[in-house]
């Protein structure tokens, strides 16, 4: 993997730009917890202060591995939840198509 990673002092604090992506930030240390953050967890998209702070305190604390895992079983739970709604559309449909006598052709599912 390729990354260009630039770090740079402003008169306001640091910026750290990982490819296309820069993120400011105002101490030394917030800058490294950034920088821990943006390239060892890979985590590009936007975060808080307050949630790149939880995330270093549970890697210091040594619980980061359980914090992932509830964040996976979270998204896991959504999946599974809009699975269940998309197979309710698809019943509803069905009926609808039926009902008004469409072609059922357009009901089909693809990934």
């Amino acid at each position: 993997m390729n990354v260009k990673i630039n770090v740079s002092t402003h008169a306001n604090g640091y910026s750290l730009t990982i490819d296309k992506e820069e993120f400011m930030y105002y101490t030394p240390e917030s800058l490294l917890a950034g920088f821990a953050i943006r390239l060892g967890l890979e985590r590009l998209n936007a975060m808080t202060a307050r949630e790149i702070g939880n995330l270093m305190n549970a890697a210091t604390q040594g619980s980061l591995p359980k914090q992932l895992q509830k964040e996976v079983d979270g998204l896991n739970s959504q999946v599974k939840e809009q699975k269940k709604l998309i197979a309710q559309l698809r019943r509803e449909m069905r009926e609808m198509k039926q009902k008004y006598g469409e072609d059922e052709e357009y009901l089909r599912y693809r990934n």
